[in-house]
């Protein structure tokens, strides 16, 4: 017959098993799953709320995830889900590109600038998603890093073809203009519950437009 956990010495009801596993995700946030003996007739009250401490790393907060498994006898096993940072300190911002499949591009022109003089060529970078921590509130990328690269120097490539109708480069004396713009899209930032963290998500690309006036 299988051992039935005393309850009696725990101040909580809660047992703690062996078995905890702690993970990092990819905000950079410390993720630990806790498994624990409770008592099956009233395990619903026994489950940690939001905000409620890890009983060993007190940086860890209960989220109000959990999953609860019978066991034999009167038990059940509670699966806990905690998160905060074990070191108190916020991580670099994790990177991922190529999320999506655009790429510098330049519109078809005629390349004589004289005979067009109001031209515009508009690239775009590819996507790219930045996930990173927020402290004390949600808020974007603190520092969205320069998406040109490529695409500016593809652009100018370009540009420097232009001649002034008889073949000689016209670039420095045709009245060129540029601009650079980061777009930020879908911006999302959840709440780390009982803590002052945001785990937040922004999607940039660059935007740059070079033009002729008039």
């Amino acid at each position: 017959m299988a051992a039935t956990p005393i309850f009696a010495g725990s101040s909580t009801g809660l047992v703690p098993l062996p078995g905890a596993v702690m993970t990092k995700n990819a905000y950079g946030i410390d993720v630990l799953s806790r498994p624990f003996y409770a008592p099956r007739a009233s395990v619903g009250s026994y489950v940690p709320s939001a905000g409620t401490a890890d009983i060993v790393y007190s940086n860890l907060k209960a989220t109000g995830n959990y999953s609860i498994t019978e066991d034999e006898g009167l038990t059940c096993k509670i699966l806990v889900e905690y998160k905060g940072l074990l070191s108190g300190s916020i991580p670099e911002p994790l990177h991922s590109s190529g999320l999506s499949s655009g790429c510098a591009s330049g519109s078809s022109v005629n390349t004589d600038v004289w005979a067009v003089r109001n031209l515009t060529m508009v690239f775009a970078s590819p996507a790219k998603t930045k996930r990173y921590i927020a402290e004390g509130g949600a808020y974007g990328p603190p520092s969205v890093p320069d998406s040109s690269g490529v695409v500016l120097d593809h652009a100018w490539a370009l540009v420097k073809h232009i001649t002034d109708g008889t073949g000689r480069i016209a670039y420095g004396d045709t009245g060129l203009e540029y601009s650079y713009e980061t777009q930020i899209s879908n911006f999302t930032a959840n709440p780390v519950p009982g803590t002052i963290y945001y785990e937040c998500e922004a999607t940039w690309k660059a935007i740059i437009v070079i033009s002729t006036s008039a």
